[in-house]
């Protein structure tokens, strides 16, 4: 699954902000017991295409819910 966005290029010290948003239906929840991790990989290429940076960063979807002043993470009583 990929996303692409194109951006004019920056000048200088100039600094912009880029909002990327992207369904997932269904995901794999992390858990302790379970931990499953996605990777995102951000690529930064100039206008031939030509790739000038790459990072990337681990994340996990968790659900967490706030029923009858108790805490519940992933249909288990948690503590905040």
């Amino acid at each position: 699954m990929s996303l692409t966005r194109n951006i004019e290029a920056l000048k200088g010290n100039q600094e912009t902000v880029i909002h990327l948003q992207k369904i997932i239906p269904n995901p794999y929840l992390w858990s302790a017991e379970i931990p499953t991790l996605y990777t995102v990989i951000f690529s930064l290429k100039d206008q031939h295409g030509t790739v000038m940076e790459v990072l990337s960063s681990k994340f996990g979807f968790r659900k967490v819910e706030i029923k009858k002043q108790k805490g519940l993470c992933q249909w288990t009583a948690c503590a905040f």
